[in-house]
């Protein structure tokens, strides 16, 4: 992903804006800024940069034809429906964005009617859809959408819950294609009617567990836990019951969010036709408790169905915003210590009319704060935000051995005495999954004391004393290209070991990348091999002499003969040297592969058993990255 013209400082990227506006309210801005103004029916809404500008644009997932997608030209929608040919047969509820094939590129599933489609990013030619042929084919109606990276392999996987059908689960195969494994996960759940999802690691095992809600006469919200990180495979255990979260009547949006900055995710869950919301807090025990009501959070009761979560006033405090289908849309604003206050109108952003059925936070105009889109059914409404005088930070995670969208990270901010955490990208909301910076509110700080990113291979990148009011994208250092020695060579014939030593970095698609071996003999014959991991242990050519490669993967990538360009060198032997080439493939990001030169030297000791007069180089490990 490309973002114009910011600057660099190591990994990462830095965009600055001014500071918010003083005072804040709401005003649509939808039609002015090109957006439909009248036959739309919206149920998902997915925002994301498929274009790479550095704003963000939308897809209005319709009830009927007119499903768009709109690019973001600094602020003014163009229809790009058709040029990128993302139109599709069926009405559709939902969708989300998210990078299956590591490209840097969102890619777009729609849930449908009938006839699903994961569309293929391929920016500037137009998407292309290929759930026909790479194993996301799917022809009943999917009600919500979710990636996630649930086997922490570095791919995004896709689960589809459904309205009257049992759900699905595809699983990433690295490749471009996946596989159904609902039955080994579990995860197929026959009572259907589904309409919120998130994910969130709330059980903090290192593995996301999936929350599902449901509107539907005798069907219960799940919660399915993950029991990779405990050796139990890829199967879930649904422990909704035991979690307390097993509630029966109607429910729509949900959200795993840490509301109280304790670490951990609590749940909110947004009640349907007339029930309450839920809020259940999280405090590491089992089952969680319902304090929505002494939150502040249950009501009114109405017909509540979307929900996202955000710092929509920059305060440093996660607040919560529902849209009604019946009513004023509500946001709750977050007072600490788990109170909130249900702001009169919105602040403008309350969208008296109700109708539709999602909600999403986004700041679209790149100046800091979040705006309000509230989808309908007659015409979407997109709130901007006047501002306030409050600081801010966006963070972006680009993952190299984890997913390229960094779908799964947790995200970390300390702020003097404050730590606030995200899960980037957990949640689909009530039908959609947006890719969208995590935004933290910083109140009246300037500075940022730690920003720090826990990622889902385990590693972790921190940077420090971050100025406030800028986007920042973070790579992971994990995925660096790299060099480093991981063995020693044997003796020539001049006492000397052939050296291995690399010129440029092992990055992926590099054409500059070679490699030169030293310290040879003038007339030696000279193999560089690389293979796939390192012999366990050594293997022992005798006269001190150690292969350290897998022979079951090696390959020699470099031959040279009784090259007479050896003779005369001004080294104590001759020199030599080879490309190698690096595939453009974010999938070897982080890998490492071990090489190691042969040299035939006749003026070498013979090895012992062989009688073959030959040394080996020392083994450069090379560490394929970014």
């Amino acid at each position: 992903m490309s973002y114009p013209p910011w600057r660099t400082l190591g990994a990462v990227l830095v965009l600055s804006a001014a500071l918010p506006l003083c005072g804040q309210t709401f005003t649509d801005q939808a039609t002015a800024l090109g957006w439909p103004n009248s036959n739309d029916a919206t149920r998902g809404l997915g925002w994301a940069d498929y274009d790479g500008d550095g704003d963000f644009d939308v897809y209005l997932q319709n009830q009927g034809s007119n499903s768009r997608l709109l690019r973001n030209d600094g602020g003014v929608f163009v229809n790009q429906t058709l040029p990128m040919l993302v139109s599709h047969a069926s009405s559709g509820w939902s969708c989300a964005w998210g990078d299956y094939d590591n490209d840097g590129k969102p890619d777009l599933y729609l849930g449908n009617f009938a006839g699903n489609n994961l569309f293929r990013n391929n920016f500037p030619a137009a998407f292309q859809d290929v759930s026909p042929t790479n194993g996301t084919g799917d022809n009943t109606f999917a009600q919500s959408v979710l990636w996630v990276d649930h086997d922490r392999d570095g791919d995004l996987d896709l689960y589809l819950t459904k309205e009257f059908d049992p759900h699905r689960f595809f699983q990433n195969q690295g490749d471009g294609n996946f596989v159904d494994i609902t039955a080994q996960t579990g995860l197929g759940d026959v009572q259907s009617h589904s309409y919120g999802v998130s994910f969130g690691d709330f059980d903090q095992d290192s593995d996301p567990d999936i929350f599902v809600s449901t509107c539907g006469a005798g069907t219960i919200n799940r919660l399915f836990r993950n029991n990779q990180a405990n050796g139990g495979g890829l199967a879930y255990t649904e422990i909704a019951a035991a979690a307390g979260v097993n509630y029966t009547p109607n429910t729509y949006g949900a959200e795993w969010v840490d509301l109280d900055d304790d670490g951990d995710l609590d749940l909110f869950v947004v009640g349907a036709s007339g029930e309450p919301n839920h809020l259940y807090r999280n405090d590491g025990v089992l089952p969680m408790v319902d304090i929505a009501v002494a939150a502040g959070v249950a009501g009114p009761l109405a017909a509540g169905h979307g929900c996202d979560s955000g710092d929509i006033d920059n305060d440093g405090r996660i607040d919560l915003f529902v849209h009604d289908r019946s009513g004023p849309s509500r946001w709750y604003r977050n007072l600490g210590n788990l109170q909130f206050v249900d702001v009169p109108s919105a602040n403008g952003a309350a969208n008296p009319t109700g109708g539709g059925y999602d909600c999403a936070l986004v700041d679209y105009d790149n100046d800091g704060d979040l705006d309000i889109h509230v989808a309908t059914d007659s015409r979407d409404r997109l709130y901007r935000s006047s501002g306030n005088s409050n600081h801010w930070l966006q963070v972006v995670p680009v993952g190299t051995k984890d997913n390229r969208a960094g779908i799964g990270a947790r995200i970390e901010i300390q702020v003097g005495n404050q730590t606030q955490y995200r899960t980037f990208q957990n949640s689909a909301g009530a039908f959609s999954q947006n890719l969208l910076p995590a935004h933290f509110g910083l109140g009246s700080a300037t500075v940022v004391n730690v920003l720090r990113i826990r990622w889902l291979d385990g590693t972790v990148d921190t940077i420090t004393n971050l100025p406030a009011d800028q986007r920042v994208v973070f790579q992971q250092t994990s995925g660096v290209a790299a060099t480093y020695l991981a063995g020693l060579g044997c003796p020539n014939g001049s006492g000397l070991a052939p050296t291995l030593t690399s010129v440029a970095l092992p990055v992926l698609g590099s054409p500059a990348f070679a490699l030169i071996v030293d310290n040879v003999a003038p007339f030696s014959l000279v193999s560089i091999w690389i293979a796939a991991g390192f012999s366990s242990p050594a293997i022992d050519l005798g006269n001190n002499c150690y292969l350290q490669l897998d022979l079951t993967s090696a390959l020699a990538f470099q031959q040279a003969g009784l090259n007479p360009l050896f003779a005369g060198n001004a080294n104590p032997g001759g020199v030599f040297g080879g490309q190698l080439p690096i595939p453009d493939d974010y999938r070897l990001a982080g890998l490492i592969l071990p090489v190691q030169a042969i040299v035939f030297d006749t003026t070498a000791p013979p090895l012992p058993g062989s009688g073959l007069n030959l040394t080996v180089s020392d083994t450069l490990a090379l560490q394929l990255g970014y």
